[in-house]
């Protein structure tokens, strides 16, 4: 997947999850978060990758 799209930064097709997004005037952070088990209420959570884009200054970190 991704050779064939040099644009994407992160992929991950085997987790569930969601995406969460701080804005600041100052930045952008986006943590890709993921699920133990989607099918359980006490399932538990993690963050599989982090980017953050700060004002005045291209891309993502």
């Amino acid at each position: 997947m991704l050779p064939e799209n040099p644009h994407v930064r992160y992929f991950e097709s085997r987790a569930h999850g969601f995406v969460t997004l701080d804005f600041t005037p100052d930045r952008l952070e986006t943590r890709m978060q993921a699920i133990s088990d989607r099918t359980r209420v006490d399932a538990s959570l993690s963050t599989l990758r982090t980017f953050v884009v700060e004002d005045g200054r291209p891309g993502a970190v």
